[in-house]
């Protein structure tokens, strides 16, 4: 149990809950997405869809740049042009868009598009997402490694916003999978548990000690009219320290589990 306090304290600077909520991801949510913050409502975005990958332990996915622009493009040309579909007009799909724009032509491809005009915000696209069942499958369908997620202002025929996110099994030189978004809020409580039973392990270990000492004493000393009842406290203490172990070691397994989802973890 050695070292659990500080990786509590660690966990205070990690990276959030494995559910995604309006809070989860900075810049998703109460605040419409304008122009000069496109770019920061995809990573947040992209945030919001690794926390939710999280659940099913599927890795993170990396925001690839041949996939963003291929998403930005159909974004923009599904507002310009006043349609909404996965095919454009010419018949060009979300295949065809991802090796037009540079991506591996021999993986799998799969594209979800989302728009939302009453409340334009990267958490709004992203509850459109996981009410669809079959959106929010292939967004949590482990194999996939790289994304693209482009917004255009905008939808087609009106205000608001409007998001193509294209998913992609290639393994590419992309990095980023939006970590530093991650909001701490709601992770503070747990880390709080953790220090706690870190501090109760903590006390109960040191009666531990004490007690193995008196017994060593009586030991040296010979005192056998003493010793059973001292081995009895120390065996009683080591259940007791056992239990907060115990306990100490499932509260961290939990915070482990909440304040880096897998998803996010190397």
């Amino acid at each position: 149990m050695a070292g659990i306090a500080a990786v509590a304290a660690a966990c205070l600077l990690a990276i959030g809950p494995a559910t995604a909520s309006a809070d989860t991801c900075e810049g998703s949510n109460h605040v419409a997405v304008t122009e000069d913050d496109l770019a920061m409502a995809e990573r947040s975005l992209l945030c919001l869809v690794n926390s939710r990958r999280g659940l099913t332990e599927a890795q993170a996915l990396r925001m690839d740049t041949q996939l963003l622009f291929a998403a930005r493009a159909h974004s923009t040309d599904m507002v310009t042009r006043n349609y909404f579909s996965h095919v454009s007009p010419e018949g060009v799909n979300p295949r065809a868009r991802a090796t037009d724009a540079g991506y591996p032509a021999d993986v799998a491809v799969g594209e979800i598009i989302a728009r939302s005009s009453e409340e334009p915000t990267a958490f709004a696209l992203f509850q459109q997402i996981i009410n669809s069942a079959i959106d929010d499958e292939l967004m949590r369908r482990p194999g996939f490694q790289t994304v693209g997620i482009g917004l255009a202002l905008g939808t087609p025929g009106g205000p608001g916003v409007t998001m193509t996110l294209m998913i992609g099994t290639a393994d590419t030189k992309a990095s980023d999978t939006a970590v530093d978004l991650f909001s701490r809020s709601t992770c503070e409580p747990l880390t709080e548990r953790l220090l706690l039973a870190d501090a109760r392990f903590a006390k109960k270990d040191r009666k531990v000690v004490r007690q193995a000492r008196v017994v060593r004493k009586l030991e040296e000393d010979g005192d056998r009219t003493q010793l059973a009842a001292a081995k009895r406290k120390l065996r009683r203490n080591e259940q007791v320290r056992n239990r907060a172990g115990k306990a100490l070691q499932l509260t961290y397994e939990a915070a482990e589990k909440a304040c880096a989802p897998r998803s996010f973890r190397p």
